[in-house]
């Protein structure tokens, strides 16, 4: 190795990308805030009350509000290419 205090490390990596298109992401730069914000001003007691015995279900429940909101105000990308290895 010699007299110096640094290695070169040489590495050959073959790797093949395989491209899969119309991945739907969501462009959050383009979401309407003001609209997802006001969405979400609802009485959720009254909502996740019949849940109060199984949080897993209270859960489930808020994710799929939460989610089912999303979807509504979030535009999502056209076209958007992903490569995978």
């Amino acid at each position: 190795m010699g007299k110096y205090d640094h290695s070169v490390l040489k590495i050959h990596c073959n790797l093949t990308a395989r491209k899969v298109n119309n991945v739907n992401k969501y462009n959050y730069a383009k979401a309407d805030y003001d609209s997802l914000r006001n969405s979400c001003e609802i009485n959720w007691i009254d909502i996740l009350c019949p849940f109060d015995s199984d949080i897993e279900n209270m859960w489930a429940h808020f994710k799929k509000e939460v989610r089912d909101r999303i979807s509504q105000f979030v535009p999502k990308h056209k076209n958007f290419n992903v490569f995978t290895a």
